[in-house]
This record gives C-alpha cells, sequence and structure tokens, in this order.
C-alpha cells in the first residue's frame, strides 16, 4: 500500500500499489480529496520532493504538501498568455509547476486586459494546453479581452474538440458577453459545433434575454445575416423565435436576410412562416422592413419573394 500523510499528521489515503505506476497520476487521484489541482501538490519520501515521473515500486509512506501560489511578476504571467496563444504545452506545464494562477492576465491598455490563458489556447484549438489549463483549475468562465468566455472563443473559432472539452468541464453554455457561444458558432456558420451546443441545451434565444449581450446579434439573426441555411435550419428546429428582434439591432432574422441578400436563408424563414412585412423600428431607418430593404440594396429575388409571401398571406385570412 502506499499511505499519504498531510502535514498536520492525518493520513489522506492509503491506495494499492499497482494502481499507481507514477507520482503524476497519483496526484491527479489526490485532487479528488483535497481540492488542490497536481501543480500545487508535492509528494515527499523521507523529506525529499518526489519528481512527478517517479515510479513506485514497493509500499511507502508518503507526505502530501499542499502550496500556495507564487506571486508571479509581469513578465512571468505574459510567459503563460503567450506560450498558451502559442500551443506550448511543455512550457505551459513548466509555468504551472512553479506554481502559478492560471487566471492572472496584465493590462493591454488602461481599460482593456490580454486574454486569459485559457480564453488564448481555446480559441486557437490548443486541446492539450486547454487539458493542462483546465487540470489547474482555471476558471472556465473568465472573459479575455473581447469579452469572450473561454468557450465562446473556441465557437467563434470552430475548434470543436476544444469546445466539448470545455463543455465537459461545465463552462456556462450560455455565458454573458460577446453574444455567447451559441451565437458565435451561429455568426460564422459553425454547423458541427451549433449542433453540439444545441444538444447540450444551449438557450436559443440567451442573447436577448441577458443584457451583457444587448450589443451582439441573436443565434438566428446571426445566422440570418451571415446566410448560413443549415445553421437557420437547425434554430428553427430548436423553437427559436422566428419574427423575434436582436436586442442589439431591432433587426429580426427576415430583416437580416433581406439585407445581405441571402435568398435561400429567406426562402427557408419564408416556409417557416415568418413575418415577411414586420417592421424593425430603429433599423435602417429609410427602409425598415424586410422588402424596403431589399429594395435598397438591389435584391430583387428576394423582394419577389417577399412580395409574393405578402400576397399569399392575404388570400389566406
Amino acid at each position: 500500500m502506499l499511505h499519504v500523510w498531510l502535514a498536520s499528521g492525518e493520513r489522506l489515503a492509503s491506495l494499492p500499489l499497482e494502481e499507481w505506476k507514477d507520482v503524476r497520476t497519483l496526484k491527479k487521484h489526490l485532487q479528488g480529496s483535497c481540492q488542490v489541482p497536481r501543480f500545487r501538490q508535492r509528494i515527499l519520501c523521507d523529506g525529499a520532493a518526489l519528481h512527478d515521473d517517479f515510479r513506485f515500486t514497493s509500499p511507502v509512506d508518503l507526505q502530501l504538501v499542499l502550496l500556495s501560489f507564487l506571486p508571479a511578476s509581469k513578465i512571468q504571467i505574459d510567459e503563460l498568455s503567450a506560450a498558451s496563444e502559442d500551443g506550448e504545452a511543455s512550457a505551459v506545464e513548466r509555468i504551472l509547476q512553479r506554481p502559478q494562477d492560471p487566471d492572472l492576465v496584465n493590462l493591454n491598455s488602461m481599460y482593456e486586459l490580454y486574454d486569459t490563458p485559457l480564453v488564448a489556447a481555446a480559441g486557437n484549438g490548443h486541446t492539450q494546453v486547454v487539458q493542462l489549463l483546465l487540470e489547474a483549475m482555471a476558471d472556465k468562465d473568465k472573459k479575455g479581452n473581447h469579452d469572450e468566455t473561454p468557450l465562446t472563443a473556441a465557437s467563434r473559432q470552430g475548434c470543436e474538440e476544444v469546445a466539448r472539452l470545455l463543455l465537459d468541464a461545465g463552462a456556462d453554455i450560455n455565458a454573458a458577453g460577446s453574444g455567447g457561444p451559441l451565437s458565435a458558432s451561429a455568426g460564422v456558420g459553425n454547423v458541427r459545433i451549433v449542433r453540439m451546443l444545441l444538444d447540450a441545451e444551449a438557450d436559443v434565444e440567451s442573447a436577448n434575454k441577458n443584457e451583457h449581450c444587448a450589443f451582439y446579434y441573436a443565434p438566428l439573426v446571426a445566422a440570418s445575416r451571415g446566410g448560413y441555411t443549415d445553421v437557420v435550419h437547425l434554430l428553427l428546429r430548436s423553437r427559436a423565435r422566428i419574427n423575434a428582434e436582436c436586442r442589439f439591432s431591432g433587426m429580426t432574422p427576415t430583416f437580416a436576410a433581406a439585407r445581405h441578400g441571402h435568398a435561400l436563408v429567406m426562402h427557408l424563414l419564408l416556409q417557416s412562416r415568418a413575418d415577411a412585412a414586420k417592421s424593425c423600428p430603429g433599423v435602417e431607418i429609410s427602409a425598415a422592413t424586410p422588402q424596403a430593404v431589399a429594395d435598397r440594396y438591389g435584391h430583387v429575388h428576394i423582394m419577389r419573394m417577399l412580395l409574393e409571401a405578402g400576397e399569399h398571406s392575404k388570400k389566406s385570412r
């Protein structure tokens, strides 16, 4: 057996020797008991700290020492941010072993912060670094420079594996700021991540409900604006409100599709009984309806679609 003792003299665990091949795996297991990540643990044997790669070959008594974060200089904070952004997993491991707080960031200017290490790694799709930072108990919802959480950054950049990691770690699926993960992925047309988020029960109206998302497009408006038909279809199947006005712009999905000339999206919206004549006060003051804005920007085919939908609506009354 491996007997693990705290500095207080209390025995924390007694574990079968054959189940723990090295110090690193033992630390990962002990994290569940002490709630401290392995980077802040030191395993001592006869007063000497054992390296993470040390392999156990015989029963032994071990002492667990839990460390606090060391103060970090601006250079050290920037070093972790840069290593995370560049995907340098070995450097991130070394820095976290100091141990250094994974959530520290420096001021980028008088008003802004640099991205947190986790946002930087997530937005660049560095899966291994994201795993390390989550293991170090980095704040999975802390926002970076663009008001994005790690999950929003991963969703916007199409980093599917990272998004899945963050969801599995319990990241906020409806996070405020930057419109949230669903708006971010819908706005760039990433069908796979949109489906992943919807399967995880993301709120299709979260951007319109949260005042912190007020300057961003709701998911259905974002997808309609970008012309992403498959994403629009997914959102409609998930009961996104087809005539809802976006808090930021007042746009409806039909107005967004008409403004940007996306005929296939418009066809899908009209098939789903979108209001072809709904006015959007405050948007494009001289062209506040889908038909008027389509006319203004010369989208003749869409104008015809809207006129036909309007005629059909009158006849069905």
